[in-house]
């Protein structure tokens, strides 16, 4: 019981979420999602640009579901945004983010 109390004491919290980068929903993620992809994937869009209906980035719960597609397409293929244009250093914020395992 000692060794459970004691490995979770050094567990990361929302804020080290990420120490290396230090990235958070409300302090990167969120705001990533509303300037390179809720203007076609959100419920609210009105020109979905051809984003597949349900395919949308309004919450974090959402973003987490698309976790993988978020990753293939935005950061690894960088077919998404349509047109492209994220800077390196936001898709090397970005990456970190949905690797943490804390926000999951």
């Amino acid at each position: 019981m000692m060794l459970l109390l004691l490995s979770c004491a050094d567990a990361p919290n929302d804020s080290d979420c990420s120490p290396e980068y230090g990235v958070t929903w409300e302090g990167f993620a969120s705001g990533f999602m509303t300037t390179w992809c809720r203007s076609c994937h959100s419920g609210e869009a009105i020109d979905r640009r051809e984003a597949p209906v349900g395919v949308d980035f309004d919450t974090m719960d959402a973003v987490i579901a698309q976790t993988e597609r978020i990753r293939a397409r935005a950061i690894d293929e960088q077919t998404m945004p349509v047109g492209g244009g994220v800077p390196q250093d936001e898709l090397t914020l970005m990456a970190a983010w949905l690797d943490c395992p804390v926000e999951r």
